[in-house]
Protein backbone atom coordinates (compact mmCIF):
# COMPACT_ATOMS: atom_id res chain seq x y z
CA UNK A 1 0.00 0.00 0.00
CA UNK A 2 1.45 3.24 -0.83
CA UNK A 3 0.91 6.59 1.06
CA UNK A 4 -0.15 9.94 -0.53
CA UNK A 5 1.71 12.96 0.84
CA UNK A 6 -0.48 15.98 1.44
CA UNK A 7 0.36 19.35 3.12
CA UNK A 8 -0.94 18.10 6.60
CA UNK A 9 0.71 18.79 10.01
CA UNK A 10 2.34 15.62 10.65
CA UNK A 11 0.08 15.99 13.82
CA UNK A 12 -3.22 16.14 11.97
CA UNK A 13 -2.92 12.08 11.92
CA UNK A 14 -2.75 12.00 15.83
CA UNK A 15 -5.22 14.42 16.15
CA UNK A 16 -7.73 12.46 13.19
CA UNK A 17 -7.00 9.70 15.56
CA UNK A 18 -7.60 11.25 18.95
CA UNK A 19 -11.19 12.39 17.35
CA UNK A 20 -12.24 9.23 15.76
CA UNK A 21 -11.36 7.82 19.42
CA UNK A 22 -13.93 9.86 21.08
CA UNK A 23 -16.58 9.66 18.28
CA UNK A 24 -16.05 6.01 18.87
CA UNK A 25 -16.41 6.38 22.31
CA UNK A 26 -19.54 8.59 22.74
CA UNK A 27 -21.05 6.21 19.88
CA UNK A 28 -20.46 3.38 22.49
CA UNK A 29 -21.67 5.60 25.29
CA UNK A 30 -25.15 6.47 23.91
CA UNK A 31 -25.95 3.03 22.35
CA UNK A 32 -25.05 1.46 25.06
CA UNK A 33 -28.61 3.71 26.87
CA UNK A 34 -30.35 3.18 23.85
CA UNK A 35 -29.99 5.28 21.12
CA UNK A 36 -30.66 4.29 17.75
CA UNK A 37 -27.40 4.37 15.07
CA UNK A 38 -28.25 7.42 13.14
CA UNK A 39 -29.29 9.66 16.31
CA UNK A 40 -26.65 8.20 18.74
CA UNK A 41 -24.04 9.10 15.07
CA UNK A 42 -25.66 13.04 15.27
CA UNK A 43 -25.11 13.64 19.29
CA UNK A 44 -21.41 11.73 19.12
CA UNK A 45 -20.44 13.88 16.19
CA UNK A 46 -21.41 17.30 18.29
CA UNK A 47 -19.12 17.58 20.37
CA UNK A 48 -21.06 20.72 22.02
CA UNK A 49 -23.51 18.27 23.65
CA UNK A 50 -22.80 17.35 26.98
CA UNK A 51 -22.53 13.14 26.98
CA UNK A 52 -24.02 12.32 30.50
CA UNK A 53 -26.66 14.91 29.86
CA UNK A 54 -27.38 13.13 26.43
CA UNK A 55 -27.29 9.73 28.07
CA UNK A 56 -29.36 10.72 31.10
CA UNK A 57 -32.68 12.02 29.25
CA UNK A 58 -32.71 8.21 27.73
CA UNK A 59 -31.63 6.55 30.72
CA UNK A 60 -34.63 8.36 32.44
CA UNK A 61 -37.56 7.71 29.75
CA UNK A 62 -37.01 10.54 27.59
CA UNK A 63 -37.62 9.34 23.66
CA UNK A 64 -34.96 9.71 21.77
CA UNK A 65 -35.83 12.22 19.33
CA UNK A 66 -36.71 14.61 22.00
CA UNK A 67 -33.96 14.76 23.30
CA UNK A 68 -32.27 14.87 19.94
CA UNK A 69 -34.28 18.13 19.77
CA UNK A 70 -33.18 19.63 23.18
CA UNK A 71 -29.43 18.86 23.38
CA UNK A 72 -29.16 20.05 19.51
Amino acid sequence: MSRVLTDRDPGDEAQLSDGSKLFDWRMTSLRSVGYSPSVARKIAGCRSVDLHEACDLVSKGCPEELAMRILL
